[in-house]
């Protein structure tokens, strides 16, 4: 998957913990850190759950960084 991906230009994003165990039926956080480096930019972030078979969910938020 890595090979047709890029680092989003304009801006710098941080997830941390980058690893972490879920329990059954549980739940856990992380914290997603993004420092816009550039104006007018929009950009769509997306955070996939993959498992041996393939992905599994996803979800979406839209980044949008000044621009009038």
């Amino acid at each position: 998957m890595g090979r047709s991906l890029y680092e989003p230009e304009g801006l710098k994003i941080q997830i941390t913990p980058e690893a972490f165990e879920i329990p059954v039926n549980g739940s856990a956080e992380f914290k997603v850190q993004i420092t816009a480096e550039k104006d007018s930019l929009f950009c769509p972030l997306f955070i996939i759950a993959f498992a041996d078979e393939g992905w599994k969910s996803w979800e979406g938020v839209r980044i949008i960084v000044g621009g009038k």
